[in-house]
């Protein structure tokens, strides 16, 4: 009867020479970061709120030029509904 351990691997690997090696995880290759596609992605992610902010000054104006409605009142309801759904 063959005294074992828990370390010990239940099939013996007959390939490898050294059990040292066996023992040993494999590393997994080293990917390098994309980083002009990551500079590229933050510019335009910076880019996105600057142009979103740029409608607020103008949207109200927009609506009146349509003529979306006669009511005054509800131009803001308007420029709401076309800046909520971009």
């Amino acid at each position: 009867m063959t005294v074992s351990d828990e370390t010990q691997p239940l099939l013996h690997d007959r390939h490898v020479a050294n059990d040292t090696e066996a023992q040993q995880p494999a590393k997994p290759p080293i990917t390098p970061l994309p980083k002009v596609q990551f500079a590229v992605l933050c510019y335009l992610r910076t880019l996105d709120p600057m142009n979103f902010a740029q409608i607020f000054p103008y949207i109200n104006a927009f609506i009146t030029t349509l003529h979306m409605t006669e009511d005054p009142s509800k131009i803001g309801i308007y420029s709401g509904i076309v800046v909520r759904v971009d």
